[in-house]
C-alpha cells in the first residue's frame, strides 16, 4: 500500500488542479453574466459534475497503480485507445452486472 500513495497522490494533485481550472471557468462566466445584467453577487453557487473527473482519475490509480501503464486519462483531451477500451469494459461490466440482479 506504501508504494500506491505517492501515485495516488500525483493523481490526487492532478484532479484538483483540473477541478480548479473548470470551476475557475464556470465562475468567471457567471460572474461576466451577472456584470452584464448589473447585479452585484456576494456568492454564486456553481453546479459541476464530479463523477467523470472521479472516473478518470480512479482508472488513472488502477492504470499506473497495478498494470504500470500512465494513461493519462484525467486529461480530457487524451484520446488513448486503451483507456478508451477499459472504460467500455467498465460499462459493459456494469450493465452485466446490473442486468443479473
Amino acid at each position: 500500500m506504501r508504494e500506491l500513495l505517492p501515485i495516488v497522490q500525483n493523481i490526487s494533485h492532478q484532479l484538483k488542479l483540473v477541478l480548479v481550472e473548470n470551476l475557475s471557468d464556470h465562475s468567471e462566466h457567471i460572474h461576466a453574466r451577472h456584470i452584464l445584467y448589473n447585479f452585484t453577487v456576494c456568492t454564486a453557487s456553481v453546479e459541476f459534475d464530479v463523477l467523470p473527473w472521479l472516473s478518470r482519475s480512479a482508472l488513472d490509480c488502477i492504470c499506473e497503480g497495478m498494470l504500470g501503464y500512465h494513461s493519462n486519462a484525467i486529461d480530457a483531451g487524451n484520446d488513448n485507445e486503451y483507456t478508451e477500451a477499459l472504460r467500455m469494459l467498465g460499462c459493459v461490466y456494469w450493465f452485466a452486472c446490473k442486468n443479473i440482479h
